[in-house]
C-alpha cells in the first residue's frame, strides 16, 4: 500500500508514534540521564499545542506534497479530547499526519530534517521571550 492511500487518521496514528520517538531521543540526548528533566520536557514538547505551534513555525518549510498530507490531517474527522480547541487539535493531528506520511515513504533524513527545524525553531521562540 502506498503511503498516500492511508487514511489521513492512520497517518497521524502513526505519526504519533514517530514524533514522541524523535522528541524522546532529543531530550534524552539533551538532558542526559536526569529522568524527571527528560519527562517533564517530553510531555512539554509532545502535546496538542506544542505540535499546532510546530507546525506554524514550519509551515513554510513544508513542500507541496507534505501541505497537501498536512491539510487531509487537519481536516479528517475524528473524536477530539475535550481538554483542547479542536482547532488546535486539528492542526496537530495535520503535522502527525505529515511525520506518519513520511516514515511510510521510508523519508528518514526528512522527518529529522523537519524535526530538527522544529526544535530550533522551539527554542528560539523560547529564547525570545
Amino acid at each position: 500500500m502506498e503511503a498516500k492511500e492511508y487514511s489521513p487518521l492512520a497517518l497521524a496514528y502513526l505519526g504519533d508514534a514517530v514524533y514522541e520517538l524523535l522528541t524522546r531521543e532529543y531530550v534524552l540526548e539533551r538532558y542526559g540521564g536526569k529522568m524527571g528533566e527528560v519527562h517533564k520536557k517530553s510531555v512539554s514538547l509532545v502535546n496538542a499545542r506544542q505540535q499546532a505551534l510546530a507546525v506554524e513555525l514550519i509551515e513554510e518549510y513544508l513542500t507541496s506534497e507534505e501541505r497537501e498530507i498536512f491539510r487531509r490531517g487537519r481536516n479528517a474527522k475524528g473524536n477530539y479530547p475535550r481538554n483542547v480547541e479542536v482547532v488546535v487539535y486539528r492542526r496537530s493531528t495535520g503535522l502527525e499526519a505529515v511525520f506518519g506520511f513520511l516514515y511510510l515513504k521510508g523519508d528518514i533524513f526528512r522527518i529529522k530534517e523537519l524535526f530538527g527545524l522544529i526544535i530550533k525553531l522551539l527554542e528560539k521562540q523560547e529564547e525570545d521571550r
